[in-house]
């Protein structure tokens, strides 16, 4: 076969592909009505006092449940959860009170901020200096310690490395800050002197995310526990059909000899429909939590 006769198969192709691809969309629009349908059913159900929460809501979606996808060809699962956005977003729309939206952002906060003594946590608190108003450092001799001090009070602010271009992430260091019950609220790259790599540092504090006029860009991380791949791939499909982007994924054997891992992404939320996501998540996904948003800088 010459080139020119192998380039005439390619245009047939794709004219071919284009062709049956509009066929599929008729039914695929069906399929989405149907969902929006059944939301409207389920929106009268709430308001008979049916379910009361999501947890009982999902126990009706059971039928619909999408536990058994993780066999089903690639395109068949990423259709079935644009699909079933379509009930989310219904949901979202009819019953805005049980997706509520992250607390409105406090007014900046002011005093210390905890912090190791060394030339990167120096770096990291320069890059976040507009955001915590030049505050004092408050030296403390490990990570524990920094976190020890934002949840007593004795700083506002906390510094940490979260990950390291060339390790990954710093699951201690996420731990840490889960325990002590604290929340990022934005992270910074920091450069090693000879450029050979970067280590990303987060400004945690008590309260939910300060606010700020300081640009960046949109993240959010979550946690899914799966025990086959298709918990993964459905919040990959339903991620890409929100418009997020994934940045990084971290894949954690589970703890205590369970067959399984801790699936550990983190998306970019510019020009995606967070809201959505998230709703979709609280309808069909409950093993799979939000951890963190924030901005990066």
């Amino acid at each position: 076969m010459t080139a020119e006769a192998l380039r005439e198969a390619v245009l047939t192709a794709r004219k071919n592909l284009a062709v049956w691809r509009r066929g599929l969309q008729p039914e695929a629009e069906l399929c989405r009505l149907q969902y929006a349908a059944l939301a409207r059913h389920a929106a009268k159900a709430f308001h008979a006092g049916t379910w009361r929460d999501l947890g009982e809501l999902r126990g009706f979606l059971a039928p619909l449940s999408n536990a058994a996808e993780g066999s089903l060809p690639p395109l068949e699962a990423a259709m079935g959860a644009e699909e079933r956005l379509a009930l989310a977003a219904e949901l979202l729309r009819l019953l805005p009170e049980l997706f509520p939206e992250p607390a409105e952002a406090q007014q900046s906060l002011a005093g210390p901020v905890a912090a190791l003594d060394n030339p990167f946590f120096a770096a990291a608190a320069e890059r976040f200096a507009p955001l915590t108003g030049d505050a004092p450092i408050l030296t403390v001799p490990a990570f524990a310690d920094v976190c020890e001090a934002v949840s007593r009070g004795n700083a506002c602010f906390g510094i940490l490395p979260l990950e390291d271009s060339a390790d990954g992430k710093l699951l201690h260091v996420y731990e840490q800050i889960d325990r002590f019950e604290l929340h990022i609220s934005h992270t910074a790259d920091i450069s090693y002197p000879d450029g050979s790599k970067t280590v990303r540092f987060a400004l945690f504090s008590h309260t939910e995310p300060i606010s700020t006029a300081v640009a960046g860009e949109g993240m959010l991380e979550c946690s899914q526990f799966g025990e086959n791949r298709g918990g993964l791939v459905e919040l990959l499909n339903t991620a890409l059909a929100t418009g997020l982007s994934l940045r990084r994924i971290d894949a954690i054997p589970a703890p205590y000899g369970a067959d399984g891992f801790f699936y550990h992404p983190i998306f970019r939320t510019a020009g995606g429909n967070v809201r959505l996501f998230e709703a979709y998540l609280a309808c069909f996904m409950p093993r799979t939590t939000i951890t963190a948003r924030y901005v990066h800088i």
